[in-house]
Parts: C-alpha cells; structure tokens; sequence
C-alpha cells in the first residue's frame, strides 16, 4: 500500500515537472511559440497565420493573419508586434510595452444571417490588471460586398490600463485624412457603461480653414452628454443628450453660435451669420426641431430666418419657415414634404410673403411693394406650381407708377413644364398666355399668347400707341422654329394692323416677315435676321398708299415704293446697304421722289445713285468717299420747307469732292436769301470755296453774310476771304454790327494741325487799332 502511494505521488512530481518543462518550453522557446500557433490554428481552422516568430514570454511578431468564420466578415491583417513582460503576472498585473498592429482589412461577405444575440451582457471583473504603455494601429479599411473600399482611419494610438471593469485611457489620438480625435479620461466595462472622457477634435476639409472643437463626454448608456466648444473662426456651444443608448433611443441637441464671417469658409464673400440657434429632439424614427440665425450681407437687408420642421420616419417632414428682411418684409413657407431621404420626395407645402420692395437702395427702388401666395404640389415626376403676386412698381418721368398683378399654374416634370396659366395684368394692358415647354432631348416651346388693351406710357412715345389686342405663337426647337403674331394698333387713334411671320433656328430667322395696314394702304419687310455670331438684317421693303402721318403728324401723306435694305454689325463695322430704293408720292400735299443706291462699310461711303425731289426743290448726290475721293452734290431749293416744316428760305449749292481723305481738294459754291431755322436767321448768304490740299496747295474761300440773327445777337454784315496756301495764308475778316465795326487781317500757316500767325490789321469804329508785327499766337 505504501509503495502504491509513493509510486504515485512520484508520478505527480514527474507530471507537474514535465508540464512545468512544457509551459516553459512554449513560453521561452521558438518552437515552443510556433508550436502553441500550429495547435491554435488546428483547434481554431477558420484562422490562418503565415509567419510567426519570437517567444510568447518576451517579444514576438504575426505576419499574413486571415480569419474567415462560416458566417460573417473576412478579416485579413498584415501584421502583428508584441512586447510584455511576462514576470510582471507574478504581481498581478499584464504588461504591455508595445502593442503594433499594420493593416488592418475588414471584408463584408454576402454569408448566412445569424441569430442576434439577445443574452444579457456578462460583467467583467478582471483578477489581473492589464496595462499597455504603446497600442498602435496603423490602416483600417472596409469592403462592401459591392467592392467599394472605405478608410476608417488611418492611424490609432493609445495609452491604456485596465484594472477589474474600468478602462483608464491615458491618451487615445485617431487620425483620418480630414479628422484628428483626442480622447482621455476613464470608461466602464460593465452595464451601464460609464464614462467620463475630455476630448479634442480638429477637421480639416478641403478648402476650408481648419475647424477645431473640445468638450467632454460624461454619463451612461442610460443618459449620456456630449458637450463640446468650437475654436474660431467657428464659434458655437454644441450640448448633445442622449438617452437610452441600448433601448430606445432618445436625443436631444442644442446648438448655439456666436459671429460667424463667411469669407473664412468662402472666398469673396461678405455675408456675416450671427445669433444661430438650433434646437432639436428625437429618437430613432422622429425628430423635431427648431433653426434660427441671422443673415448681414454688404449692401442688401438683414435676414432674420426662423424655421420649424419635425417628422416621424424621416419620410414625411412638416416646415413652418419664416424669414423676415429688414424688420419690414415678411416670407413664410409652410406644409408637408414627404420621402426626402427615399429619392423621389413628394411636396404640399404653401407660402405667402409681404412687403418685398427691391431693390433696398431707396435711391434706385423698382418694387415699392409686393405681396403674394405660392404653392407646390406632387413630386418631382409632376409638380403642379400656383403662383399669385401683387406689386406696385416705381415710375420715372418717362413711365408713371405701376400697379401689377400676375397670376400663374404650371405643370411641372424633369423633362417638361406646361403652362396651364399665365396671367398679367398692370396699368397698361392685360397679357396672358399657355403652353409647353420640353427640354428632354433639346429645347422645344409651343407657346400661345394674347393681349388685350396694351398701352405705351406717353413718356415713351412721340404719339399716342395703343393695341387694343392682339397674339403671339412661337412653335420649334433650336433648329427650327415658327413665330407668328396679329395684332391691332391705334397710332394717335389712327388704326393699324400689324403682322409679323417668321421661321428660322438659334441663329435667326431664314424667313422674316413685317406687314402694317391702315385703311387700304400698307408697309412691309421681307427678309432675313441673323443674330449668331453677328447682327445682320437683309431684305425687301414695300409701300402701298403707305401715309407716315400715322407715326409723325406732321408728315401727312400717300407713299409707294420698293427697294432693297441692308445692315449688318459684326464687331466694330458698321455696314449700310440700300439698292433700286424708289419712294414716290405726296407729302405734306407736295409730290415727293427718293432714288437711291448706295453702300457703306464703316468709313467709306459709295452713292452710285442719290436723288431726293420734294416739291420745287431737289437735292442730287453721286461718287465715292473712300480712301481716294470722287464726290459731288446738288442743292436747288427755292423753298426750304419743301424739304422740313422748319426751314425757310432759298438756296442753291453745289460741290465736288476729289483727290485723298488725307489731302482733299473741294469745290463749293453756296448761294442763299431769307434762310431761317426756329430762332436763326440769315437774310443773305454767297460763298465761294476752293481747297486743293492735293494739288498746288492753294485756297481760296469767299464768304459774305447779310442780316444775321443769332438768337438775340444781330450782325448786319459779316465776311471771311482767306487766300493763300495752307502753309501761308492770309484771312480777311469784316463784320458790322449796331455797336460795332471791325475790320481785321491775319497772316500765317498751318503745320502739324497748329496754326500760327500774326495780326496785321485789327481796327473797329472806336478808332481802337493795332498794327505790324505783333507775337505769333499758336492755335
């Protein structure tokens, strides 16, 4: 019996020897280490380890390490890095130099739903404290099961203990590319999970300055807040409670804001933000909410904006928005949004607004007052749009003030709008019009519309326009469109109709129509408009019986003719053409005749053909002013009036124009009796003028006036002879008047455009006189 016994305490002893030799083995020892991973991994096959090396006591290092669970995320990391001291167990505590753990990858999988877990948590009281001095993780990502690759975070460092159930962070830093978080402080490992932790945050988004925030986080899964305090340029108290953190989860937030200058977040911008006040509660399928704030932009009203919303679901959304301008103005939008966050949202919201005047500078208002309705119903597949607006607009001298009312209901989709509605009405007419407009594959209108009583401010107009009524229809696309209208027109109460045709495409109409008809008689264009890449207006014009004095009283009478009419502006040249242009007929009850052919191209002018006849008088005008001159003209009047009401008189011309633009040489001769023009008078007029610039240089310029009244100022005589060449003249000059005689003579040449000369005679009828060789005065 006794050797039985010590046979097996023997046996005890050896065992315990061996197993001590074997724990050592494995703790101390590179095959004791890689043997503990081989027998891991066989008990545990979903966890795969490529490379391990080290002692499991001191130092040891994981590479290639892969877990896939039959249900579940693949995890894939690339290495491990661990330093404890292994004695330190002996009192009671794990130590951790070192902790390094190099990309971390989560893989989502599309694998077998597993079962919740609804067990209540199991409290932890650890017997050993375990304390880690360096944790690091550098790289964690994710993987949909669509592929998409998320960084969480670039990298986490840590100081940590924990000694029974409570974590000690020393220090915790998580970098993002746009994130840095600071935490420290103290957290349960147990229900409720209590903590105590400061934090620091900085963002860093693009184009942005940098936003800093620090606060804390105090409380438990039952009741937590979250309090934190922005650092400039972003002002604000943030006071986040949230309650029920495993249950029913309910919150509440508190946000207010102190000055905030948009230009630190936007580039040239002036508005200013002040007073922002958010307040909002909720839980997991409800929310509701207040947002206030102040809105100061350079040079336009304060804003004052307050809103209410709420929802349940966080599908359908009540707004209540008020925003008032200046302490004056008011906009209200309230109703029901629904489905915001599904993608398709649906509307039934209304709003009103008042006392809108714009622009707010005094001097320059336009809106002295506004107040209207709006609405939007359906979703964005069919949105039904109303529209009701009053507005009192600011006049001029030219244009009274005006009292407007518009009223509108349109159909609107992604691809199309339909005008169902579209009425305006002001003091000066009534316009209405419907129809559609798509832009799914390109522009496209059919629009209708007519007016009623249109009347042009008398400010505006020579004469009185009035269109009792009228319509417009525009039909097409970008490449090819119709536009026709008709309305009536009285012009000084004198009726007309007007019809305008025309189809083309973006670049104008190929086709262009322009009919006016009074009594019988009419007026048209026929042509074509280019507005593209340059204005251009080219065509026919017609008249039939045509009178003017429909536009101009003073111009009674019966017109025809025809002709070719040209103009065209591209950049700076102007251009004019006008081509077998012939007007014949009576005005102001004298027989009338206008011949013309003729072009210009900025500066050069080419009249082939000009000859204009209004009663006995006739003006004749042919050659060329282009870079070398061939000009003459014809004047034969012995009644001015023939050709304006405001001239009298008689005088005949003639001229001609030849040589360079540079060095000209011109013939005149004027002669003229009992010329007026409103409250100038000339009782007599004989000029003779020679200038060859381009041949000898010589002048010779002759010019006598008689009984010349010039508003109050009376001459009796006046004459000018100047003889000579440019570079050495002399000139004449006698005049007499009630009060006064002078006779005077200058002497001297123009070089450079700067004339200079002397004074040779100067004498008037007060024997005040000077003579010889007085200083050269420039000119």
């Amino acid at each position: 019996m006794k050797r039985a016994l010590k046979l097996a305490f023997f046996a005890v002893l050896v065992s315990v020897a061996l197993i001590a030799m074997a724990i050592t083995w494995v703790m101390t020892t590179s095959s004791g280490f890689q043997y503990a991973i081989e027998t891991v991994e066989r008990f545990v096959p979903e966890l795969k380890i490529g490379k391990a090396e080290g002692r499991l006591a001191s130092a040891f290092s994981l590479e290639e390490i892969r877990y896939a669970a039959e249900a579940g995320p693949l995890v894939e990391i690339a290495s491990v890095q661990m330093r404890w001291q292994s004695m330190a167990l002996l009192r009671g505590k794990a130590k951790i130099t070192e902790l390094a753990i190099n990309d971390l990858h989560i893989i989502d999988r599309e694998t077998p739903a597993t079962q919740t877990d609804d067990s209540e948590p199991v409290e932890i009281s650890l017997p050993v404290a375990i304390e880690i001095e360096s944790l690091r993780l550098e790289g964690l990502n994710f993987t949909s099961v669509e592929g998409d690759v998320v960084v969480i975070l670039n990298r986490l460092s840590s100081q940590l203990h924990l000694r029974h159930s409570t974590l000690s962070l020393d220090s915790l830093t998580v970098e993002r590319d746009e994130l840095q978080l600071q935490l420290a402080g103290a957290v349960d490992i147990n229900p409720p999970y209590s903590m105590q932790l400061g934090t620091d945050i900085n963002v860093q988004l693009p184009d942005l300055p940098t936003l800093g925030f620090n606060g804390s986080i105090e409380g438990d899964t039952t009741l937590l807040r979250v309090q934190q305090n922005s650092r400039p340029p972003l002002e604000a108290q943030l006071d986040v409670e949230l309650s029920e953190l495993l249950g029913q989860l309910g919150w509440q937030i508190e946000l207010a804001g102190g000055q905030w200058q948009v230009a630190d977040f936007v580039d040239e911008q002036t508005a200013q933000i002040s007073a922002l006040k958010l307040s909002a509660n909720g839980g997991l399928e409800s929310i509701d909410g207040t947002l206030q704030f102040n809105l100061i932009e350079v040079g336009l009203p304060e804003l004052a904006l307050a809103a209410d919303f709420s929802s349940s679901g966080f599908d359908d959304w009540m707004v209540d928005i008020r925003a008032g301008i200046d302490g004056r103005s008011e906009l209200n939008l309230a109703g029901q949004i629904n489905a915001v966050l599904t993608g398709k949202p649906d509307f039934d919201v209304a709003g009103d607004w008042s006392n809108i005047i714009w622009p707010y500078d005094d001097a320059d208002l336009l809106v002295k007052d506004s107040q209207g309705s709006f609405s939007l119903a359906g979703d964005l597949d069919e949105l039904l749009i109303e529209l009701s607006a009053q507005a009192e607009l600011r006049g001029d001298e030219l244009i009274p003030d005006q009292q407007l009312q518009l009223d509108s209901r349109i159909q609107a989709s992604p691809n199309h709008a339909v005008i169902e509605q579209l009425e305006l009405a002001s003091d000066i007419g009534r316009l209405s019009a419907e129809g559609r407009v798509d832009w799914a594959d390109q522009l496209y209108l059919l629009l209708d519309s007519q007016w009623q009583e249109i009347s042009i401010p008398e400010g505006l107009a020579p004469v009185s326009i009035r269109s009792p009524q009228g319509n417009l229809q525009l039909r097409g696309d970008e490449s090819e469109f119709v536009l026709n209208s008709e309305m009536s027109l009285e012009v000084d109460q004198q009726p007309l109709q007007l019809t305008l045709n025309g189809d083309g495409d973006q670049s104008g109409f190929e086709r262009f129509e322009l009919l006016i008809r009074h009594a019988g008689a009419r007026a048209g264009f026929t042509g074509a408009i280019t507005w593209q890449d340059f204005i251009s207006v080219a065509g026919d014009l017609t008249l039939k019986d045509f009178n003017p004095g429909i536009l101009l009283a003073d111009w009674q009478g019966r017109l025809d003719g025809q002709g070719q009419l040209g103009f065209q502006l591209e950049d700076d040249d102007i251009q004019l053409t006008a081509n077998n242009l012939r007007i014949e007929g009576v005005l102001r009850d004298l027989p009338v005749l206008l011949q013309s052919e003729l072009s210009y191209l900025n500066s050069a002018l080419d009249v082939p053909m000009l000859v204009l006849s209004s009663g006995a008088s006739s003006l004749q005008v042919k050659g060329k002013m282009t870079d070398v001159l061939a000009f003459e003209w014809q004047l034969d009047s012995p009644d001015l009036s023939n050709f304006y009401p405001e001239l009298a008189g008689q005088l005949s011309a003639n001229g001609v124009l030849t040589g360079h633009t540079e060095k000209p040489d011109i013939t005149a001769q004027l002669q003229g009796q009992a010329l007026s023009w409103q409250q100038y008078s000339l009782g007599q007029l004989t000029a003779d003028i020679s200038v060859r610039e381009g041949g000898d240089g010589r002048l010779q310029i002759s010019t006598q006036l008689d009984s010349v009244m010039l508003d109050e100022f009376v001459l009796e005589q006046l004459s000018l002879e100047l003889s000579g060449a440019l570079d050495d003249h002399a000139l004449l000059i006698k005049a007499k008047a009630e009060y006064i005689e002078l006779d005077s003579l200058f002497v001297g040449a123009l070089h450079d455009e700067v004339w200079q000369g002397n004074i040779k005679r100067l004498s008037s009828d007060s024997d005040i006189s000077a003579s010889g060789n007085s200083p050269r005065p420039e000119i």
